[in-house]
This record gives C-alpha cells, sequence and structure tokens, in this order.
C-alpha cells in the first residue's frame, strides 16, 4: 500500500523537481544551440559560458560566411533562456543552502564509536575492555 505524502511533504520535494527541470530544459537548449552551430559547420563554441552571447557576433562558418539572420536571433533568444535558467538554478540551490543551515542538525553523534554494537563509551567503568578505537584510526 501506498502511503500518501502530506502537502508539506510534497512542498517539501517541489525545489529538488523545480530544479530537475529547470536543469533538464537548460541541456535541451545548450543542445539545441549546439545543434544549430553544427549544421552551420561551426566547432569550438561553448554556449555555457557567460560571455558567450558576446562571442556569438564573431563566429563564421567555414565558408567565411556570418551566421544567418533568423538563426543568430533564434540563438540570441536560447542564450537570454539560458542566463534565466542560470539565475533561477543558482536561485534555488542558495534556498536549499539556506534551509540546510537553518534545519536542526538529525544525524547521530558519530565522534565516538559507542552506537557500534559491544564498544563500550570511552568514560564507561568497562572501557578497558576493548581498545581505544579512535587512537587507531589512521
Amino acid at each position: 500500500m501506498v502511503v500518501v505524502p502530506t502537502i508539506e511533504e510534497e512542498d517539501a520535494r517541489r525545489p529538488s523537481r523545480e530544479r530537475e527541470n529547470l536543469v533538464g530544459e537548460r541541456t535541451r537548449i545548450i543542445n539545441h544551440l549546439k545543434a544549430a552551430l553544427a549544421r552551420l559547420g561551426i566547432r569550438g563554441f561553448n554556449p555555457k559560458l557567460r560571455k558567450a552571447p558576446q562571442r556569438l557576433e564573431s563566429l563564421r562558418t567555414p565558408e567565411g560566411f556570418s551566421i544567418p539572420p533568423n538563426t543568430l536571433e533564434e540563438m540570441r533568444r536560447d542564450l537570454a533562456r539560458l542566463a534565466i535558467l542560470r539565475e533561477q538554478i543558482k536561485a534555488i540551490e542558495q534556498a536549499r543552502l539556506e534551509r540546510l543551515q537553518q534545519a536542526p542538525d538529525t544525524r547521530p553523534n558519530t565522534t565516538r564509536p559507542s552506537h557500534i554494537w559491544g564498544v563500550p563509551p570511552q568514560d564507561s567503568p568497562h572501557s578497558h575492555i576493548a581498545p581505544n578505537i579512535s587512537a587507531n584510526t589512521g
């Protein structure tokens, strides 16, 4: 039987899902730009660079022609969308880091190996039975 998540649990998953969608869209745009450049015979252009829109004007086909005007405008729009996606992904990641810093630490205490079966705490009267494991780790 499947447990239906609460509204809070589902809402907590939203940023991760949104980031996943944005990253997928970013990949789609980059692949679209690379395919358009490959059709023109242009290699060595990295659309992921922040200076890509400025470099777009200087690109030439192997025959020495500039990029056709409609293709150039489409690429400019794709690069503008790519910049927006980059900002949105960064905002989601920043919000995630802030939530992690504000969240209480729920990890188990792993500074001493008392959670391991059979190893008593160091301040226990039976601590002489087990060797000091933390001193033997290297």
